[in-house]
């Protein structure tokens, strides 16, 4: 495993030990669970909840790949503002369970991933420029939002 960059592959490598670790305590669950001896079966009570809490280590590893795989295939000329928006109405995504949707009225957008923790994906469809002259290039659903939070902002289309 890389130290100084971690990669979906490293992740998904910790994932799998995580799981073979929760295998292993099952295992071990059921050995003592088939003694005959009471004290023995009993001892185990407590293996249960260790091997889901490794279930729940690999399945958080996994989600955590996912979203550097996310990250890593953002294409160059995407908007990449820190949050993703929807596309078609700006500031209206909610996120809960590693999904996300558009509270828009109508709108039906969804996406199987937490879109407000990862960089915009969407393409570059205009540019914003503050009372100050500096210039941001961004997305539709984030042109939106600036037109509707930022004062003085100007919003043109890149043609």
């Amino acid at each position: 495993m890389s130290t100084t960059r971690p990669t979906p592959a490293d992740l998904r490598e910790l994932a799998a030990a995580a799981d073979d670790l929760a295998t292993r305590i099952r295992a071990v669950q059921a050995a003592l669970r088939a003694e005959d001896s009471g004290a023995r079966s009993r001892a185990g009570f407590r293996l249960d909840e260790a091997a889901g809490q490794a279930r729940q280590v690999s399945a958080a590893l996994e989600d955590t790949a996912g979203e550097l795989a996310r990250i890593a295939a953002t294409p160059d000329l995407a908007c990449g503002i820190e949050w993703g928006v929807c596309p078609l109405h700006g500031d209206t995504i909610t996120t809960s369970g590693g999904r996300s949707w558009c509270t828009a009225t109508g709108c039906t957008r969804t996406w199987g991933y937490d879109r407000l923790s990862t960089p915009c994906p969407e393409p570059v469809t205009h540019r914003l420029r503050d009372t100050d002259g500096q210039t941001q290039d961004v997305c539709n659903g984030h042109a939106i939002g600036a037109r509707a939070r930022i004062t003085g902002v100007t919003v043109d289309p890149i043609t």
